[in-house]
């Protein structure tokens, strides 16, 4: 990441649970900016659906919160960590809904 960041890029990148204390701290803060309605969060929220034949539809929830990087990384490891996002899909099959 060092090098795109050298060269003025943008990166996005997969966090796993093996990422564990910056794992952690990133599903935290989710949760505490959904109990708190996101008040005081930059966020954007949507979601899709997704209707296929045979008694199949799936609905993704997007949401990302912006201007994190003094909650999530205080110590500026990630440079240029700006926003995270989480994406929730449910599958309903056959009236029945997994997650």
């Amino acid at each position: 990441m060092k090098s795109i960041v050298e060269q003025e890029g943008d990166y996005v990148i997969t966090l796993k649970k093996n990422q564990l204390s910056l794992y952690a701290r990133v599903e935290e803060l989710f949760k505490q900016a959904i109990r708190q309605e996101f008040s005081g969060f930059t966020h954007t929220a949507y979601s899709t659906q997704k209707e296929n034949n045979h008694g199949r539809s799936e609905i993704r929830h997007h949401l990302m919160l912006s201007d994190i990087q003094e909650l999530i990384d205080p110590d500026n490891k990630w440079e240029k960590l700006h926003s995270i996002g989480l994406i929730e899909s449910v599958r309903i099959v056959k009236g029945k809904t997994k997650e």
